[in-house]
Order: C-alpha cells, then structure tokens, then sequence
C-alpha cells in the first residue's frame, strides 16, 4: 500500500501521515511499512498457533540429540519461511525485477557466507542467458565496476548490511550511474541507505546458529523470487537458454543421468 493509499484510507493528507510515521521514531514510509507487516505477521502466527520460527533452533544445546536438531532445525526453517512471506514488499521486488529486466549487464557479490549465495544467484541468471557476473575477490569486482556502463545492475548480499566492501561496491556502481539492489536484514544499515531497492528480511536477535540460518535462508529464498520472475518476463527465451545451458554441460555428466533427464 503506498503512502497516498493510506492516506485516502484514513482520510487525511499524506503529509499528516508522513508526521505521524516520524512521531512513531520513523524516518520514512518504507521503514515503517516493514515494521508494520512484520507485527502483523508475527499477531497472526501466534493467534493460528503456527509454530515460529525461534519457538525450535534458538532450544538446541549439548545435551540434544540428533533428532532433537532433526526437529528443531526444520521446523525452525519451515517456520521461517512462513514469516518471512509476511515481510517481503510487493512494490519493491516489482521494482527489482524491472530493474534487472532493462539492465544489460548484472552483476552479484557478497562477502563471507553470502559470497556462495550470490554464485548462487549469478549461476541462476546465466542460465537463462543474461550476462551476469560474480566476483569472490573483492579488488575484481571493484575493477568491473568501473568499466561497465550505467545500464548495469549490482545485486549485493548482506546479513548485517555493514560490509566494507559490499558498500564500496554500492557506491561505485553509483559512481557510473548503475543501479543497487541489496539483500539485508537492517533497515538502518548502510548498505539499505546506499541502495536503489532494498529486499529486507525478518530477523530474530538469537543465537550464532540462529543468525546463520536466518541469513542464508533469507538469501536464497530472495534470488530465487528474483530468478523465477525475470525468468517468466523474458520467456521464451528463458526457456531456450536454459536447454542450451544444459546442453552445454551434458558431456560433464554422466550418461545415465542425462537420458534420464530429458
């Protein structure tokens, strides 16, 4: 719901609105708008009675069992998804998407544990032939920066959205009057203020295991809403790429699995 919407709904001005936002500690709309959809996610699992996702992982200790992180970790992962449903912005993964459809060149990178998510995400979109890029060293992907054009768009991956060098990356991309879409779990990080698009998560304050888990999932399950909508808007191209892809690793696997396969 935008701004104007709400205010119609309410029947007052959008700057009346704006002033109670920022009474409530709020610096914009958008921050608020996250806050909001995540109390109310968070109200409607605990009247359904759906188990959440800290109600598991945040219990496990040295005294569990096996199927004691069995059950605690994919109830936990279950969960999380669930909720995370909740938060996610329609209006600006529309405006992801959009952005990545016109762009020439995408580019991905993240540090540490997010670095392996977006391979992840550059493996995705080159697939269904885009010309993506991924870059584990962060001097490399500094270098590209510069030489590509404003028609580019960087995704860039962070848990805590403090990342020396995911936000060197952001302002770089600026520089040449590219476009940043970042994954993160902080509103007020500097990465969301140096983005174009920002997808946030729901994040839980818990344990080093939880706090894992919750990035990696958040990551994952973010490039591939990204992945599966580009992909519909350029069908059918998508869908020849992606049988020429796999054609051309066919000789790379075995024979059983390929006949099988087809």
């Amino acid at each position: 719901m935008s701004i104007s919407h709400l205010a119609e709904k309410c029947k007052v001005s959008n700057t009346t609105v704006l002033r109670v936002i920022n009474k409530l500690g709020y610096e914009s709309y958008r921050n608020f708008k996250i806050d909001l959809v995540r109390e109310l996610s968070a109200a409607t699992h605990s009247e359904s009675g759906i188990a959440r996702f800290e109600d598991g992982y945040e219990h496990i200790d040295v005294n569990s069992t096996t199927k004691d992180v069995i059950n605690a970790v994919t109830l936990s992962a279950s969960s999380f998804i669930y909720e995370m449903k909740g938060s996610l912005v329609e209006s600006e993964i529309s405006r992801a998407v959009d952005m990545l459809c016109a762009a020439k060149n995408i580019l991905f990178f993240g540090t540490g544990g997010s670095a392996a998510v977006a391979m992840d995400g550059f493996h995705k979109f080159l697939r269904i032939g885009l010309n993506a890029f991924w870059d584990a060293n962060s001097h490399i992907a500094m270098i590209r920066l510069a030489q590509v054009g404003p028609e580019t768009v960087i995704i860039l991956i962070s848990h805590t959205g403090e990342s020396h060098e995911v936000i060197q990356c952001a302002k770089n991309m600026h520089q040449v009057g590219g476009k940043v879409i970042t994954l993160t779990s902080y509103m007020n990080s500097t990465l969301a203020d140096n983005a174009d698009v920002v997808l946030y998560s729901s994040f839980y304050d818990g344990s080093n295991y939880t706090d894992a888990l919750v990035s990696r999932l958040v990551q994952l399950v973010m490039l591939d809403i990204l992945y599966v909508s580009v992909s519909l808007r350029k069908e059918p191209e998508s869908s020849k790429n992606i049988l020429i892809s796999r054609r051309a690793i066919a000789s790379e696997k075995c024979g059983h699995f390929w006949k099988s396969s087809r």
